[in-house]
């Protein structure tokens, strides 16, 4: 398990478990304790999308005072990763963030076809992209290059977020936009 602690201005207090160590095999420096520590978060997630969507779910966890999860995916150039992150309320409006590691394999080779389309969406959580269409697995794709990928959060990840505790849901102060 690996877990950061975050304060009430979303700033990293702490890591715990065996962040460093995966940081360290991973070639994630700089994301190490020493690097973190003392940082607003914000800092260190890119892409806006990713951004307000962690935001809205700190900000729900700190309003009902429940623990929400979600599963997304963290791969590496030859590893298929599916973690589960976990926010749980802490002290003084701070934020327990832990990482649980579900499933580690291989990537699978599959057959690949061309893409003409230079500009896409990427789910920041499960990789999926969407070429104007319906969201795919990234994996079944060759990109053209010079392909860009824009920061998302696709419509399954946005709503998995929320379905950890389904009874809370009505409870729960809603954000306009």
């Amino acid at each position: 398990m690996r877990a950061y602690r975050l304060d009430a201005a979303n700033v990293v207090q702490a890591v715990q478990g065996e962040w460093d160590s995966f940081a360290r095999e991973n070639g994630g420096y700089a994301a190490q304790d020493s690097a973190v520590r003392g940082r607003l978060l914000w800092d260190m997630i890119h892409g806006a999308a990713t951004t307000c969507f962690l935001d809205r779910m700190f900000y729900d966890c700190r309003a009902t005072q429940t623990a929400l999860g979600l599963l997304y995916r963290c791969d590496s150039p030859a590893v298929e990763r599916l973690f589960l992150m976990r926010v749980e309320p802490a002290d003084r409006g701070g934020l327990l963030v832990s990482h649980r590691l579900i499933r580690s394999r291989g990537l699978l080779i599959a057959p690949l076809r061309e893409l003409g389309h230079i500009q896409y969406r990427k789910c920041s959580q499960c990789l999926a992209c969407n070429f104007g269409g319906p969201w795919v697995e990234a994996g079944r794709f060759h990109l053209p290059v010079g392909a860009v990928a824009v920061d998302a959060v696709c419509p399954v990840c946005r709503a998995a977020a929320y379905l950890t505790k389904p009874q809370d849901a009505a409870e729960r102060p809603r954000l306009s936009g």
